[in-house]
């Protein structure tokens, strides 16, 4: 597969054990700002509350951010360094 600077695409989430994926990002100053879960990737298009949103169940895939769903709350687009 080539990933080319513009192109946008997700991380693939597996796991042995059902657990909860939380996804950061570290800024040039050191800091880091949560990328996911976020309020609007956990939020159904009714304004309710999808915790689950962000629950990777044991041997399948998760994939963040979903561009299917269109309340994934946040794209990653690669860019040069």
């Amino acid at each position: 597969m080539n990933i080319k600077v513009g192109d946008l695409v997700s991380y693939r989430v597996t796991s042995r054990k059902a657990g909860y994926v939380a996804i950061f990002d570290a800024t040039p100053d050191g800091k880091l700002k949560q990328l996911f879960p976020n309020a609007k990737s956990i939020q159904s298009p009714l304004g309710q509350s999808r915790p689950e949103a962000a629950r990777v169940e044991a041997g399948k895939a998760l994939l963040v951010p979903n561009y299917r769903n269109q309340a994934s709350g946040f794209d990653v687009r690669v860019l040069e360094p």
